[in-house]
């Protein structure tokens, strides 16, 4: 019995030790690091996103024509309410606006209407810290 107190006061001491120098060296695969990386900048860029609203004017298959209407859109609309294009696979859809309630954004689409018929207001995440248009 007095062996093995003796053996863990020797094991107890050399971990405290241990503690106390710092030293701890980390043995990770590289994929390990970017995923972290990649999960951080993921976090800081959805912390500057909040719920919201934008008009969708449309969505395109082609990116000639997408950019066509979104060139349009920021003649028309780009210093009032600004104008964005968006890939979500396959298509190419152009919104206007990023209202933080859904009041701002219907009171936009009657102006964004009459030149676009089929503009409809939908839910996206816009930046939080642009002023409501």
């Amino acid at each position: 019995m007095r062996t093995w107190i003796v053996i863990g006061l020797m094991l107890f001491g050399r971990l405290a030790h241990a503690q106390q120098s710092g030293n701890v060296e980390i043995i990770a695969d590289p994929a390990i690091d970017k995923m972290e990386k990649d999960r951080i900048s993921r976090r800081s860029t959805q912390g500057s996103m909040v719920p919201g609203y934008r008009i969708m004017i449309g969505f395109y298959s082609s990116r000639t024509e997408a950019n066509a209407k979104l060139a349009e859109a920021q003649r028309l609309f780009g210093s009032k309410y600004g104008a964005v294009l968006q890939y979500d696979e396959p298509n190419f859809k152009v919104y206007v606006g990023e209202f933080r309630s859904a009041t701002s954004a219907d009171a936009a689409i009657a102006e964004v209407k009459s030149r676009f018929p089929g503009a409809r207001r939908v839910r996206d995440l816009i930046k939080s810290r642009r002023k409501e248009g």
